[in-house]
């Protein structure tokens, strides 16, 4: 017989030290290792008038196929040898995938993300495309109008987005300080939306889904000068990791 001092339960371990591990040595691999995982990035910029705008950058593979952490990078004459009808394909492929794998919350309010333009970018320095580009992504841009009573806003990643997320909030420009790092499964932790009093509920009031001002042509927002300061390695090692951790 064992007695009771001999008896040990196990604790069960934490994946936090595993996931450090493995962002650590994912680190030393460098953007050609980085590169290797899709990736799902998002910035929401928020204005006191209430619009806001929401750009995800998208990995190709996440659209066109049931396994992207298999696939290489998707070079940019994937893109550029569509036909017409191709490439629209493509966005109607994008637009589901984006419509299944994100749900906006403002507060207790669940708003789909829908009414997406894309346009390419360059996979590897998240600019425009340029005559070295050899990898693409796509930009999707959704604007809208936060509902009335509503102060706050998170972004849920369903579980069938198949990898994690960054995402980036700003209010009037202000970036927020800490970016979030989301699995699949799991909602962003609430960003508070400080909007004006209101005067008069119906004065200057924007109408639900309209657009804010358009972005001049050729402009790019904070998106994509802040992932290639080091945003878009940041979420690689988050995806890598995550991809690592379901193979064990």
């Amino acid at each position: 017989m064992i007695a009771p001092s001999q008896c040990r339960v196990r604790p069960r371990q934490s994946r936090l030290p595993r996931i450090l591990t493995i962002l650590s040595a994912l680190a030393t691999c460098g953007p050609a290792c980085a590169h290797q995982v899709p990736s799902l990035t998002v910035e929401a910029s928020f204005a006191s008038d209430r619009s806001y705008t929401l750009k995800v950058n998208i990995d190709p593979r996440l659209v066109i196929s049931d396994q992207p952490s298999s696939m290489p990078p998707v070079p940019i004459e994937w893109y550029r040898e569509q036909s017409p009808d191709e490439l629209q394909a493509t966005i109607q492929k994008a637009s589901e995938y984006l419509k299944d794998a994100l749900v906006i919350q403002f507060g207790d309010a669940s708003v789909p993300v829908l009414n997406c333009e894309f346009q390419p970018m360059d996979g590897a320095t998240n600019m425009p495309l340029s005559p070295d580009t050899r990898e693409v992504h796509l930009l999707a841009t959704a604007k809208g109008a936060v509902p009335q009573s509503r102060t706050s806003f998170a972004l849920t990643l369903k579980p069938s987005a198949g990898v994690s997320m960054i995402l980036l909030n700003s209010f009037e420009g202000t970036m927020e300080r800490r970016p979030n790092v989301v699995f699949p499964g799991e909602t962003s932790r609430p960003f508070e939306l400080n909007f004006p009093a209101r005067v008069n509920d119906t004065e200057n009031s924007p109408a639900a889904g309209s657009a804010s001002p358009t972005e001049p042509p050729g402009t790019h927002s904070p998106l994509t000068t802040r992932l290639a300061l080091g945003g878009a390695v940041l979420l690689a090692l988050a995806a890598a990791a995550y991809a690592l951790l379901r193979r064990r």
